[in-house]
């Protein structure tokens, strides 16, 4: 994250409007935040925090944010514009604070906007969104930010002597660990419940055991008991279900074996029971058959009689529906007379209305139908209305109806045509204006497209330029990125070459030992000859063989050559830079977003002229469809008038054809109002006479129908029983005689049937065969005495069954026992082994157990690598503040006795390759190594909330403890932050400081607030 302008006003100790420009401060990479004691140099970094969270560092209030130096109508107000990747954002947000005239503070407001293509567009000015999106894009909470941003010295200082306890405080704050300390809670709270669990299956297996033995012992009873000798109470319980299983087979066998030998009793028992109930039983149905059959033939006489009477009854009955259906016939005859007689009479008075034909009598004497007049009348008739139909009267009058139709319609379209030629008159003229503003309209084409051609050519220039800055801000990134490399290259090859000094300097040192320890009192020295030997050399440790020099001459070459290939990439990225400045020219100062605008511009440019000359393209199609359009008209007007010429001369002709039809239809109609009336008339005469005619012959087939219905009674009567009608009548029975008759045959015929059925039936035929056997019927006192053993034997046998399935609903409670004991039983061994794990496992994680000796969590082992990344990322930054000499290194065997272990620091001294505890650094040193803390902390918390860069870095006091030559090792390292690309203010009050650093931001406090000042920058 990169800053680029704040502007605060009525904030802190500051009433007005203050405005820093970090992007000019940051020009030169590295400038100082300076003022007095209480000045607000805080306060400015307060104003970022506040801007970005809401919030500000420490316990204050962010409701007492608002200046008290400045007038109570003032908004206090914080903007603030910074950059994440490539997306720049703004925004801005006041504090709650106290208007005057107003009885509730103002609330607190946000507005949150990003850059988009030259133009700042809103995002959102919700509080609670702005909140979460603004985290989204930092990645970081508060307090991470502000230990990223401002690296608080002081606080790393008493960070480096913590102690374990108190570093996992604040790295708790920095790092996110609740789901470490959610799952050590976890698997504790598992371990105990998995505890609790055994104990409920131990207190189970006690309960079922005891009632087991209860209901084992109910179950054998005392004697199988005794006689066995069963000792349930001292059985164990995993042994316990394996013997009460035994011992309640064995009796159940015993039960069983008493309960078949009292079953075969009963059967014995039941069987000569039912043979002396069956012979009884039997030879009684067969003697009462006997007796049923005998009554039977008694009846015989009876039920003959019986069906005599029914029969001439029946045969009675048919006479007298033949003679009622022969007096029907007769009724008919006489009713198809009388409407035969008056429809004659309708005939003759419709007749008598009509003149058109002549009329003879149509009935004889009696008033009925002559046949032979009223087919005459119809054939009169008939001629009639074939001469009417001949001429189709009808259809000249629709011939008459159409024509009047037709001249309507053609007078009616005359005057359509004549009105259409009128509207056809005014679209033509409005046509011919509307043209005429078309063609004021139009522009020259060809001069269009010149302009046009010159705005593509403006565009081709500015969209060459916009992507030459492009490449310009990327050859400048890569020149950034390839200048870090190549100093990072040149470092390592500086080292490399200490190295190798240095394992020169100890080779030497070697050989001179060894040539030390080869000299001899009086003998002469191989490099100086003399053979006095007054101090020779003495061992030294840590000596280097020949191949650890070869190896450091190869690295020191290897890391000379990485270098030479890192400068020759930046002088690569640096040439590529200036030429696209110089292809620029002079717009090698324009940002890429204005090149963005003006090529925009250009498009815009172009877009319009595009759209233009389409316009003027479409107005030359529209003038062409109206010239067309005007031509189609006046040839519509031309039709229009001949059309209605031709409709007028069309309707006069039919209206001439109409007259000529009204002659012919006046001669077919006669007196009659129309030819259609008078055909009715013929019709319903003709209608009148064939009903009556109709009504002749049906009165005619009535009578033929009676006299076949008369013989056919006749002969009935001649082929029954009877002598004759009164004779037949007289045999006809009453409903209450014929049912008795029917009821003695039915009864007779009934009786028959269930002897021949009772013959067939097995207790008869048994019967029958034990008579002719001679069997002796038993008496009923034999068969109830044999019934009262049998029951006996039974009942014998129901005590038994009871016994024994009583005896099995116990067994089967005591087995379900045995089961629940089992299964609690194998609960408790599978628990047993989980229950071990889960308590050794929440052990080792909560710093406990024999797994764990060095008693740490697993919340403090996170820790612990977090502490070693940040040792890593600190030793990079103090090798360099400190020459080379000290590295940091995580320290996991600090600590003694009970006190947590696993988050301590150690030095290791480069030099005399000891390592030493934090707390024996001097001031400076201890400063130093604060510093790379903080630097290296920083960077981890960045890597951890996503890798989101923070270009730049404020660092707060601590420099007046160092030396000159260790701030100047200070002020290197810092510089080297500077070379990797970030923007650094240093908040100090040393002189010193102010010396090094001339790019400076200065709060100047007065008695009414404080002011910011902006020192060295262009």
């Amino acid at each position: 994250m990169k800053l680029h302008s704040l502007r605060l006003c009525a904030f802190g100790p500051f009433p007005g409007q203050e405005t820093v420009d970090f992007d000019a401060l940051g020009a030169e990479g590295l400038f100082l935040l300076r003022g007095r004691t209480g000045s607000g140099k805080t306060s400015v970094l307060d104003a970022v925090t506040f801007a970005l969270y809401g919030k500000v560092p420490g316990e204050r209030d962010h409701n007492m944010l608002k200046s008290h130096h400045a007038p109570p109508e003032r908004e206090p107000v914080v903007e603030l514009e910074f950059s994440c990747g490539e997306q720049r954002w703004w925004v801005r947000r006041t504090p709650p604070y106290w208007r005057p005239g107003r009885a509730n503070a103002v609330g607190s407001t946000i507005q949150l906007k990003r850059l988009l293509g030259g133009d700042w567009e809103p995002v959102t000015s919700g509080v609670q969104a702005a909140n979460a999106e603004l985290q989204q894009i930092l990645g970081l909470n508060v307090d991470q930010f502000t230990k990223v941003i401002l690296l608080p010295q002081g606080d790393f200082a008493e960070f480096l002597h913590a102690s374990s306890k108190e570093k996992q405080e604040l790295l708790e704050r920095l790092f996110d660990t609740h789901r470490f300390r959610a799952l050590e809670m976890a698997l504790a709270e598992a371990a105990k419940a998995s505890e609790e669990q055994i104990s409920r299956l131990q207190a189970q297996i006690e309960h079922q055991a005891s009632t087991l033995r209860r209901d084992a012992a109910l179950l054998l009873g005392a004697e199988h008991c005794q006689e066995q000798q069963l000792d349930l109470d001292g059985t164990p319980e995993d042994q316990l279900g394996e013997l009460v299983a035994q011992e309640a087979a064995t009796v159940q066998r015993q039960l069983a074996a008493r309960t078949a030998q009292a079953a075969q009793a009963a059967q014995d028992a039941r069987r000569e029971a039912e043979h002396q109930a069956a012979r009884r039983r039997e030879l009684l149905a067969y003697q009462q058959y006997q007796q049923d059959l005998a009554d039977h033939q008694g009846q015989a006489e009876e039920a003959e009689a019986s069906r005599r009477l029914r029969d001439r009854h029946m045969a009675a009955v048919q006479i007298a529906s033949w003679l009622k259906e022969a007096e029907s016939a007769q009724q008919q005859a006489a009713s198809a007379q009388a409407e035969a007689q008056l429809e004659a009479r309708r005939a003759a008075q419709v007749l008598a209305e009509q003149n058109e034909v002549s009329v003879d009598p149509l009935t004889d004497a009696e008033g009925l139908p002559q046949e032979a007049a009223i087919e005459t009348v119809l054939e009169r008739l008939t001629a009639l209305r074939s001469s009417l139909t001949e001429q189709d009267a009808r259809q000249l009058e629709d011939q008459q109806a159409a024509l009047r139709s037709q001249a309507q319609q053609l007078r009616q379209q005359a005057e359509e045509a004549r009105q259409a030629q009128e509207q056809l008159q005014a679209e033509i003229e409005t046509l011919g204006g509307r043209r005429e503003e078309l063609a004021a309209e139009q522009t020259d084409l060809e001069q269009l497209d010149q302009q046009r051609q010159a705005a593509q050519q403006q565009l081709q220039a500015a969209s060459h330029r916009a992507e030459l800055t492009q490449q310009r801000d990327a050859a400048a990134q890569q020149q950034q990125r390839t200048q870090r490399a190549a100093e990072e290259a040149r470092q390592q090859a500086q080292a490399a070459a200490q190295s190798h000094t240095e394992a020169v300097r100890r080779r030497l040192d070697g050989l001179a030992v060894e040539l030390a320890e080869e000299l001899q009192p009086g003998k002469p020295c191989r490099v100086c000859g003399g053979t006095e030997h007054p101090a020779p050399l003495q061992a030294v440790e840590h000596t280097v063989s020949r191949q650890e020099v070869d190896r450091a001459r190869k690295a020191e070459r290897q890391a000379l050559t990485a270098a030479e290939s890192a400068r020759a990439a930046y002088d690569a990225a640096r040439a590529r830079l200036e030429e696209l400045r110089a292809a620029l020219g002079e717009h090698g100062q324009t940002s890429t977003a204005e090149a963005a605008r003006l090529a925009e511009q250009a498009q815009q440019r172009l877009d319009q002229l595009d759209a233009e000359r389409t316009r003027q393209r479409r107005l030359s199609v529209q003038l062409q469809e109206l010239t067309e359009q005007m031509h189609t008209l006046q040839q519509q007007h031309a039709e229009s008038g001949h059309r209605a010429e031709r409709c007028a001369d069309q309707a006069q002709r039919a209206e001439q054809d109409a007259q000529q039809l009204e002659h012919r239809l006046a001669t077919l109609r006669g007196v009659h109002p129309s030819v259609q009336d008078r055909l009715q008339l013929v019709e319903a005469c003709a209608e009148a006479l064939h009903q009556a005619l109709e009504a002749h012959r049906q009165h005619q087939s009535r009578i033929a129908q009676a006299a076949r219905t008369a013989e056919a009674a006749q002969r009935e009567i001649t082929g029954s029983p009877f002598a004759g009608a009164q004779e037949a009548a007289a045999a006809v029975l009453d409903d209450q005689q014929l049912a008795e008759a029917e009821q003695i045959i039915t009864a007779y015929q009934d009786e028959a049937k269930r002897l021949e059925f009772t013959a067939a039936q097995a207790e008869v035929t048994a019967g029958r065969r034990r008579h002719q056997a001679a069997e002796q019927l038993p008496s009923q006192e034999a068969v109830e005495a044999a019934a009262e053993q049998a029951a006996a034997a039974e009942e014998q046998l129901q005590g038994r069954r009871k016994e024994q399935t009583a005896f099995e609903a116990r067994q089967q409670g005591v087995t379900d026992c045995i089961s629940a004991l089992g299964q609690a039983l194998a609960a408790k061994g599978a628990q047993a082994g989980e229950q071990q794990l889960r308590a050794d496992l929440a052990a080792a994680v909560n710093g406990r157990g024999q797994d764990n000796p060095m008693r740490m969590t697993l919340t403090t082992f996170v820790l612990a690598a977090k502490l070693e990344q940040v040792a890593l990322a600190a030793s990079r930054h103090l090798l360099t503040m400190s020459e080379g000499r000290y590295r940091l290194l995580h320290d996991d065997e600090g600590g003694s006795g009970a006190a947590k272990k696993g988050l301590d620091l150690k030095v290791h001294d480069e030099h005399s390759d000891e390592y030493r505890p934090t707390s024996s650094l001097s001031g400076g040193e201890t400063f130093m190594a604060s510093l790379a803390m903080a630097l290296g902390l920083a960077e981890t918390v960045q890597s951890e909330s996503g890798g989101l860069g923070m270009e730049s870095l404020f660092i707060d006091e601590g420099f007046g403890s160092l030396d000159d030559q260790t701030l100047e090792a200070v002020m290197t390292a810092l510089h080297t932050l500077q070379g990797e690309g970030r923007r650094i203010g240093v908040v100090s009050h040393v002189t010193e400081m102010h010396q090094q650093i001339p790019v400076q931001l200065k709060v100047t406090k007065t008695t009414t607030g404080s002011t910011l000042t902006m020192v060295g920058t262009a």
